[in-house]
């Protein structure tokens, strides 16, 4: 493969480099010093590997690239789905628009609406009675399963208590 100039200076700048580092990582005592060059060391040799091959991205980068693509979709999906939606919402709450005309920022004038709206007022109070409802059942089962547990308890003591007599 033949390999022009800047990229032989350039191997050579980084052959010469990993020789420095490794040269230093040998003299060097603590141990997380020691580390951090020997990992530069490392990513030197990839860099220059992946030079002399002519590949134009290193090993590390494809797999990345490939966990990426493997994300993707998902992220594209709650994005689109799920993301925009909800800043878009967030965003018409502080607007007039009824589709139609062009959006009109009316600030915090419609959340000061809200306790004059019949159909809100309702709606608040038909999801609030739903919401201690739902609370109110499972607390009541909770109970029943409780109370039926005692009861069968009590029968399997008197059962025992007839047995022994």
């Amino acid at each position: 493969m033949v390999m022009d100039k800047k990229k032989a200076e350039k191997l050579e700048q980084m052959e010469a480099e990993m020789a420095r580092l490794w040269e230093q990582s040998q003299n060097e005592t603590d141990n997380k010093k020691k580390q951090k060059l020997i990992q530069n060391r490392n990513k030197l040799q990839w860099k220059a590997a992946a030079m002399r091959s002519g590949r134009k991205l290193s090993k590390q980068t494809r797999d990345d690239l490939v966990a990426y693509s493997f994300i993707a979709p998902n992220f594209i999906g709650f994005a689109v789905f799920t993301l925009i939606p909800i800043i878009f919402a967030f965003i018409l709450a502080f607007t007039e628009w009824d589709g139609n005309n062009p959006i009109q920022f009316v600030g915090l004038s419609n959340f000061l609406k809200l306790p004059s709206d019949t159909f809100f007022t309702a709606s608040l109070k038909t999801v609030s009675y739903t919401h201690l409802r739902a609370h109110e059942t499972g607390r009541n089962l909770v109970c029943r399963l409780l109370l039926e547990k005692k009861k069968k308890q009590k029968k399997k003591n008197d059962i025992a208590t007839i047995n022994k007599q």
